[in-house]
Order: C-alpha cells, then sequence, then structure tokens
C-alpha cells in the first residue's frame, strides 16, 4: 500500500490502495481535487504498480464507502473512518504485465 501526496521516484504519485475483486480500490484522503485524479480523470486512463505489477484501467469509479470497506483492512478501516475518510474511487484492472 502506498501512502501519502508526494512523488515517486518514477514520476508518479504515492496513494493508498488496496486490491479488490476486479481491480483496486484507492482512499481520496485529500479529496477530490487531487493532481493525480485530475490528471487521471483528463487522460481517461492511466496505471498503478502493485507488487511489481503493472496494470492499466480506464475511468476510475467513484464507490460509497460501504463498497469501498470491502477491500480494506480492518486497521485501515478504523483510520480512515477516525479521520473522517468518506471518498474512493475504483480502478477496474486489466492486467499488463
Amino acid at each position: 500500500m502506498g501512502w501519502g501526496p508526494g512523488a515517486c521516484p518514477n514520476g508518479g504519485s504515492s496513494v493508498g490502495a488496496c486490491p479488490m475483486e476486479d481491480g483496486f480500490v484507492i482512499m481520496l484522503t485529500y479529496g477530490r481535487q487531487v493532481d493525480w485524479l485530475c490528471n487521471l480523470q483528463a487522460a481517461g486512463r492511466g496505471s498503478l504498480r502493485w507488487h511489481q505489477r503493472d496494470y492499466v484501467f480506464q475511468e476510475p469509479v467513484f464507490i460509497d464507502v460501504k463498497t469501498a470497506e470491502q477491500a480494506l483492512p480492518p486497521l485501515i478501516k478504523r483510520v480512515l473512518r477516525l479521520r473522517g475518510v468518506h471518498e474512493f474511487v475504483k480502478l477496474p484492472d486489466q492486467a499488463a504485465s
């Protein structure tokens, strides 16, 4: 799981991601107006590196808390609730490599 608003060495952004059945859930701890999400929406596609594997996806999909929490570990759920995080986006995946 990547965390924080800082840039990754490869020029990407570090985000909190958890795998789910058909993609990944991303916690919007800083809200919907973060640069990486705005850029992703403008481009209409993007990629995510998870455990040395690249995943490509099209449009992100905003999901509700109940749906997102199904993919989150219990500790992460508690922390996000305490911080008042209630916005999530799903990245439906298509394995690239």
